[in-house]
C-alpha cells in the first residue's frame, strides 16, 4: 500500500472474520498460531491481510517467521509464520468475540 493512502479495514464490531481471528488469537495466548492453524480455526485464507485488518483497529499484532524447511529437491524452501497478540487490549471486550468458521 503506498504511502498516504487510507487502509480499507474492516471495523471489529462488524466483522465477524475479525472477531473470530480475534478470538483465536486471544485463546493462543503467549504461544500464538502459525498460518495453517488460523486458517483451521476461522476458515480464512487470507490471514495476513486480516491481521493487518485487527492492527488497523488497534491491536498489536507480531509475526515472526518459525520455520525455514527445505521441500523435497528443486522445490526451494517452506516457511512458516506464527501470529500472537500482544497486549490485553481485547480481553475487556468479551460481547465481540464469536466462535467457529467465518464465512
Amino acid at each position: 500500500m503506498s504511502a498516504g493512502r487510507p487502509s480499507h479495514a474492516a471495523r471489529l464490531e462488524s466483522s465477524p472474520r475479525l472477531r473470530a481471528l480475534l478470538s483465536a488469537l486471544l485463546k493462543a495466548g503467549d504461544r500464538g498460531l502459525t498460518t495453517r492453524e488460523i486458517f483451521d480455526r476461522t476458515g480464512s485464507m487470507a490471514v495476513h491481510s486480516d491481521c493487518h485488518e485487527l492492527r488497523q483497529n488497534g491491536y498489536r499484532i507480531d509475526c515472526r517467521m518459525v520455520a525455514d524447511e527445505p521441500r523435497a529437491a528443486g522445490q526451494g524452501r517452506r516457511r512458516r509464520f506464527c501470529y500472537r497478540l500482544m497486549g490485553a487490549r481485547a480481553a475487556a471486550q468479551p460481547e465481540l468475540f464469536q466462535e467457529g468458521r467465518v464465512s
